[in-house]
């Protein structure tokens, strides 16, 4: 195979590596081609499918609470848990079926906050995933000097609980549900 240059105005030889490198540009362009020709066969989501979709995503179940709280990194999961069973009632509290509120947190004022607005007097979320957000973005803001499940339930029966048993329930239901086993991978 030849090839003409312009500048000494005669056909040279093409080398070999030039034929290796013009056939995989070649590969390359059709396979990009042959996926744009495959994309035109491909219908467009519907409405009913992106809610559909959406729905699934944000489906609460306590395996996907678990998941979630991983992703986040949330600090002493088990506790939050705990937090989560008390404050709805094993998920079945209006706060929560209403407001895709998990922990009964109050409207925030002045840190950042994940919910929409306040409900019934508590956050109202978009959905349970914004709930555990803003515990995370709570954590961050109030609970970043905790170090130990000591100051943490310190923490929570001085300043987040109402009720003066709430510690010793979180605690019998972390010991009765074993829930420190869900987060052994964390560790």
């Amino acid at each position: 195979m030849y090839k003409f240059d312009k500048e000494k105005l005669k056909f040279t030889k093409i080398k070999k590596w030039e034929i290796i490198l013009f056939t995989i540009f070649c590969m390359f362009i059709g396979s990009i081609l042959s996926d744009v020709s495959r994309l035109k066969h491909i219908r467009p989501i519907s409405t009913e499918d992106k809610v559909y979709i959406i729905n699934e995503y944000n489906k609460f179940s306590e395996e996907a609470l678990i998941v979630y709280m991983k992703e986040l990194n949330i600090k002493f999961p088990h506790i939050v848990l705990a937090q989560s069973l008390v404050e709805t009632g094993n998920y079945k509290s209006g706060i929560f079926k209403t407001n895709n509120n998990l922990f009964g947190m109050k409207f925030a004022n002045i840190r950042p906050s994940s919910c929409k607005g306040e409900q019934s007097g508590h956050a109202y979320y978009t959905n349970w995933k914004n709930s555990v957000i803003d515990y995370a973005l709570w954590q961050s803001r109030v609970l970043n000097v905790i170090q130990t499940e000591e100051q943490y339930y310190q923490y929570l029966s001085e300043h987040y609980a109402e009720d003066k048993s709430y510690v010793d329930l979180v605690k019998k239901i972390i010991n009765d549900r074993q829930l420190k086993d869900k987060f052994k991978d964390n560790e």
